[in-house]
């Protein structure tokens, strides 16, 4: 039995059946993004940052405060993709552009 399938029977047994269903779209999703993007030669450096963060231990840890209309709207936006906060959060901050303020 793959990763994968204990994956699926695990979530079967917390969730209902369109959360799994959904979950299970969404890993396959990813692994054609990831394959798509991997066969690609000419990478943007943002695609190319995805791929390198793909498989990637995370050792590093952040601790942000929220106020609670943040943690609300963070709780809702998560749950309705069906993603933990974490991913939630570090998928946000990914997807967003640099943005350097000129002090003068």
């Amino acid at each position: 039995m793959t990763t994968d399938e204990r994956k699926n029977i695990r979530e079967l047994k917390n969730k209902n059946a369109n959360e799994v269903a959904w979950n299970i779209l969404e890993d396959r999703r990813r692994k054609e993004l990831e394959k798509f993007l991997s066969e690609t030669d000419n990478l943007t450096e943002q695609e190319q940052l995805y791929l390198d963060c793909q498989n990637q231990i995370r050792n590093h840890t952040l601790n942000i405060r929220f106020n609670d209309a943040e943690w609300e709207h963070i709780e809702k936006q998560s749950q309705a993709l069906g993603m933990k906060k974490s991913a939630y959060v570090r998928d946000c901050v990914m997807a967003h552009e640099k943005v350097i303020f000129d002090r003068l």
